[in-house]
């Protein structure tokens, strides 16, 4: 179980199916402390995103769609699995899951050397 005070995010919404969930604690486990309540609803449009994107690639390849009016047709499949992926990729931008987006928040970081982290444990008596 993730601890929901340790990311603030708390748990997943109720409504979300399982496999959404199971999304959620994993991005939650993976980057939590770097995500914030704010998060929240891009987590939640990630996840959905991803669930609909799924689901409407099984459905394509497995050959689950039809030509019957009103049913699900291959090209309201691809539309739907299209539009869901892209959401998917802003929503992980968003929240920085992406290489490219880590590799941006990277530059932010402080810069340290081998060298450095030497040399402040040998000053702090820890070496």
């Amino acid at each position: 179980m993730i601890d929901s005070e340790l990311t603030g995010l708390g748990p997943p919404p109720d409504y979300l199916p399982a496999e959404a969930k199971e999304i959620w604690n994993l991005v939650v486990r993976e980057c939590g402390q770097r995500l914030k309540e704010i998060d929240r609803f891009t987590l939640e449009r990630y996840v959905t995103a991803v669930v609909i994107a799924r689901n409407s690639a099984q459905a394509i390849l497995q050959n689950k769609v039809s030509n019957r009016k009103g049913g699900l047709t291959l090209a309201k499949a691809i539309t739907l699995w299209r539009s869901s992926a892209e959401e998917s990729r802003r929503a992980e931008e968003q929240l920085g899951l992406s290489p490219q987006a880590r590799a941006r928040l990277a530059r932010f970081l402080p810069k340290t050397t081998s060298n450095e982290v030497l040399k402040y444990l040998k000053l702090s008596g820890k070496s």
